[in-house]
């Protein structure tokens, strides 16, 4: 594969075209509008050093009103960043405990839309620096510590390069993380020499292995496979000296146990030469380690690890194990739990004849090496021994399709050997979620071995491709032959909105319920050991304001949907949704809890483009305290509806509409097989209520308790946030009005300060005027001194002077106070207005949120429960018992209860067992509306003397269908004496 897609590297031109492709497929389907709900796309940087700080910027979808950014640690926490006391929009600061171990965690944003989806958040154990310039040349290359780890983004038809120094002999690890953390990159690693000499490659891996012949500078360049690019396209970049795990030997452990692993990678601290290569050529090392493996029921019945894992190991129990060195920690180990003794393949075993013998039960671990290898094992069995056999290896993540086959083995008497295949076992392409957004199949083969005869056998083991010419032995397995223990795995995964008619896209799934709404958790039972019981799947502890009824997956099935609604007064929540599974496994009950599953990016076409799903590490859900369905339909009685098989089932419906989604609906019941032929019905786009109509002598379902619900999607206009744009708008105009009421006081300020301006203008002028009229009279007195006119004259001129410069002070101070408010209602006035303008764009664009758009909605009524009885009456006999001699009559009296308002007649009628002679009743009908009847029994004189089982039988027609009630009758008949000769 790798080889074929090699040339797209040197052809960017072709890269282009296959990106466009794809762009253009992704925007078709992003075309069809859905409710909004909160998408997280990206997270960058995608990681940080454990004890950091760091500020994460998001993108994604339908982010109104995000302010809350969630982990799944919780030392890992974040804030929304403020500028101010304004929130930074789609920025966080995310604090990195010091304790929080290094590994993959999960990070959801909240916002008005609810939680998102999760995004894989990297917490690391070296120094972090991010790509904050272009390095798309060799001369441009960034530099980067070993030891260190750089997280950027690939640009599209381009390469980043990175710039380190290598001392000789200095074993370097070179890692990409891409793909395994939610990164659309596919990542090829080259690395250079500074003069651009290719030294080393690696194609789609993600890690280089490079030791120095020297002191050297290196470079190395990184791009996507197709060279694709773009926000999407986020990676981190590690070059370090610390240790690497390729595989560890066992690849299980029994439960509760201390057992010796043997760890083989690169750089292991204390290790020693493993004298095998991996699959890139580099020579391995290994180290033996003690490991202790949990055995407490809880872990035992968990996956528990913080890396990437597939749809096809959601079955999987285990945990991780890494090395932790002051140069960082190892990438993580999967320890999975054996199911019985572990046992170790011995080479030389490769030929039947080199069989290596073994004892069941065990769990044998092996290895697929080198190329082309095969491994034999035998062992006894006697007649009627039964083992359930399975491989695992696929779903360690490994590139293997094993095959088993066991063969009888039998001598002749002179010791010639003959065998025969009893069994063979191949991995199968059957999805047990039956759905492909998260595809579950598996290239592990598993089934059941029973032993026909006493004697011996063989198994063997070998990997079907066959094709590989590079030995890998990483390519571990175990094969188990164990006693059969059935069991089973759940994972839930919510519903994601319903696509366009004739649309294939597949899209997030969507963990938010609006007031009033119904949305389905699809369950996917995983089955082990010929699991074939019921599973019934509760949600527990909801949030108040959800309910959610129970769904049984019955035996023979694997999916389940299991329907949560909001009521219509439902608070605002977001929290964990927990999801349990109860089964009787024998004669002991248990409880599996459900797996959170996620879509890793939507698809346009999965025909097209490959699906890519993981687990998650918890299912969540969001209630919307805001926001209420569009449509809503749910049944007029929320207690069971009840009839009897092949009757016409009435079920009324309420349907409710908000705002403009006026659309006929068709709604088409789903969630009982059975029903999946009836036609969809059409509720017309004015009406209120509808009655769904159920033929059950069309579609026959069993006496008992059924659940159901009804699915359509309708297209409407959906405003966003009206209520926030009044809001907005009524904000925007109260400011206008207060503007303009401080435009109104800032211009009667101004007015104000001009009379002040110029009161003060005439009273300096008046003073002026005085003190020059004082003066005079001051001078002509001082030259007439014996003039007392003139003295009191000048006395009068001087206090006529001090008062006119005492109304200019108090002028002055008036012009003052008059200018210092006519500045304070000017700044106001302007800090209004640019208030008032904040608000009118506000308004502007919450109107613009508000406008509304045609979107496509999904609905699901609420649960109808149904409850089906054999028949519509109920049979009672006036005594369970009777008795009569040979010759006699019996009289039994007969009790019929109508039920669901059936009144037809009624045939009642003696069945008797063909080995009783003798014994016969005549018909008898209970007529219409009536309810009894007596059935006269006779027997013979030669009727069978003994103790008798008979049945009395009401027979009866509905709906064109004939239907029948058994009641047991116990008739002793006696046997008279007979007479002497």
């Amino acid at each position: 594969m790798q080889n074929s897609f090699s040339h797209l590297e040197s052809s960017p031109r072709l890269a282009r075209t296959l990106v466009l492709g794809v762009c253009l497929i992704a925007a078709s389907a992003a075309a069809q509008v859905q409710l909004p709900q909160t998408r997280l796309l990206t997270v960058f940087p995608p990681g940080a050093r454990s004890g950091a700080t760091t500020e994460v910027v998001i993108t994604g979808g339908d982010l109104d009103e995000v302010d809350r950014m969630t982990f799944t640690h919780a030392g890992i926490t974040a804030a929304q960043k403020r500028a101010g006391d304004q929130p930074v929009a789609n920025t966080f600061v995310v604090n990195v405990a010091a304790n929080v171990p290094p590994g993959v965690y999960e990070a959801r944003i909240i916002g008005r839309f609810g939680i998102s989806n999760p995004r894989a958040f990297v917490v690391g154990s070296l120094p972090e620096s991010n790509e904050a310039s272009t390095n798309n040349s060799l001369a441009g290359a960034i530099a980067l510590a070993v030891n260190a780890t750089v997280n950027a983004r690939a640009e599209a038809n381009n390469a980043d390069h990175f710039k380190f120094a290598a001392k000789k002999g200095q074993r370097l690890i070179v890692r990409c993380d891409s793909r395994d953390i939610d990164s659309r990159m596919d990542a090829v690693l080259v690395l250079l020499d500074a003069t651009g000499r290719e030294l080393d490659r690696v194609r789609r891996a993600g890690l280089l292995d490079f030791t120095a012949p020297a002191d050297m500078d290196c470079i190395i360049k990184a791009h996507d496979f197709t060279f694709g690019g773009g926000a999407e396209h986020f990676y981190r970049l590690t070059v370090s000296t610390g240790p690497w795990i390729d595989f560890v030997f066992p690849p299980c452990g029994q439960p509760g146990t201390k057992a010796k692993f043997t760890l083989y990678g690169r750089n292991l601290p204390g290790g020693t030469a493993a004298n095998v290569k991996s699959a890139d050529g580099k020579p391995l090392e290994k180290l033996v380690v003690d490991i202790d493996v949990p055995g407490d029921a809880a872990t035992r019945l968990r996956l528990s690890g913080r890396t990437h894992t597939s749809p096809a190991q959601a079955a999987l129990d285990g945990f991780e194990y890494a090395i932790t060195t002051p140069l960082g920690v190892s990438n993580p180990a999967l320890i999975t739990f054996a199911t019985a003794p572990v046992v170790a393949e011995a080479e030389p075993n490769s030929k039947p004849a080199q069989a290596q013998k073994i004892s069941l039960p065990a769990e044998i671990c092996g290895q697929f090496h080198p190329a082309r290898d095969e491994d034999w094992f035998a062992f006894d069995a006697k007649k009627g021994d039964a083992f359930w056999v399975e491989v695992t290896s696929a779903r360690l993540g490994l590139p293997t399709a094993p095959l088993v086959i066991i063969q009888r083995v039998t001598k002749d008497d002179k010791g010639a050997e003959t065998t025969t295949d009893v069994l063979t076992l191949e991995g199968s392409d059957t999805n047990p979620s039956g759905a492909p957004d998260f595809n579950a199949a598996s290239r592990d083969p598993a089934g059941r071995f029973e032993a026909k005869d006493d004697g011996a056998y063989r198994i063997v083991v070998r990997d079907t491709y066959i094709n590989r010419t590079v030995s890998n032995p990483a390519l571990v397995y175990r094969l188990a032959l164990r006693k059969e223990s059935p069991d089973f795995r759940l994972v839930a995964i919510p519903a994601a909105p319903m696509p366009k008619k004739d649309a294939k896209n597949l899209e997030f799934s969507k963990p938010l319920l609006r007031r009033g709404e119904t949305q389905p958790i699809r369950v996917i039972a995983l089955r082990r050991d010929n699991f074939g019981g019921d599973i019934t799947v509760a949600a527990e502890s909801l949030p108040a304001g959800v309910t959610a009824g129970s769904v049984v997956i019955p035996g023979g099935r694997n999916v389940g949907t299991l329907l949560l609604t909001a009521s219509d007064n439902a608070a605002s929540f977001t929290g964990p949704l927990k999801v349990t599974g109860r089964a009787k496994v024998g004669d002991t009950e248990v409880a599996r809890e459900a797996r959170g599953a996620a879509l890793v990016w939507t698809i346009a076409d999965p025909s097209n483009e490959a699906v890519r799903a993981r687990l998650a590490s918890e299912t969540v859900l969001s209630v919307s305290g805001v926001e209420a369905a569009p449509v809503v339909v749910r049944p007029a009685d929320a207690k069971p509806f009840e009839n009897s098989i092949a009757a016409k089932l009435q079920i009324p419906l309420v349907v409710m509409r908000r705002g403009d989604f006026t659309q006929n609906l068709s709604l088409k019941a789903t969630g009982l097989p059975v029903l999946d032929p009836m036609p969809a019905i059409t509720v017309d786009g004015k009406a209120t209520n509808t009655t769904l109509t159920i033929d059950l002598a069309q579609f026959k379902l069993p006496a008992g308790d059924h659940t159901f619900y009804l699915a359509s999607q309708t297209q409407g206009k959906y405003r966003n946030n009206p209520e926030g744009a009044k809001a907005a708008d009524e904000a925007a105009k109260t400011m206008e009005k207060s503007a303009a009421d401080l435009a109104t006081a800032a211009k009667k300020a101004a007015a104000d300060l001009a009379t002040a301006v110029k009161a003060q203008a005439d009273a300096d002028a008046a003073a002026k005027t005085a003190a020059e009229k004082a003066a005079q009279a001051k001078t002509a007195a001082e030259k007439a001194a014996a003039d007392q006119n003139l003295a009191k004259a000048a006395v009068d001129a001087a206090k006529a002077a001090d008062d006119a410069k005492a109304r200019a002070a108090a002028a002055a101070t008036a012009k003052a106070a008059a200018q210092k408010t006519s500045e304070e209602a000017a700044a106001k006035q302007k800090a209004a207005e640019t208030q008032r303008d904040q608000l009118k764009a506000k308004a502007t664009a919450a109107a613009t949120i508000a406008t509304p758009k045609d979107v496509l909605a999904s609905v699901y009524s609420a649960p109808i429960q149904i409850k089906l009885a054999p028949a519509p009456i109920t049979v009672e006999l006036g005594a369970p018992a009777g008795q009569v001699s040979q010759g006699a009559k019996l009289d039994v009296p007969v009790k019929i209860t109508r039920l669901f308002g059936y009144a037809d007649p009624v045939d009642v009628v003696l069945t008797v067992p063909g080995a009783v002679k003798g014994v016969q009743a005549a018909k008898v009908t209970i007529a219409k509306d009536q309810t009894q009847a007596t059935l006269s029994l006779t027997a013979g004189a030669d009727a069978t003397a003994g103790d008798h089982k008979l049945t009395v039988q009401a027979q009866l027609k509905l709906n064109n269908q004939n239907l029948t009630v058994d009641q047991p009758l116990a008739l002793k008949l006696l046997e008279l004496p007979k007479a002497k000769k």
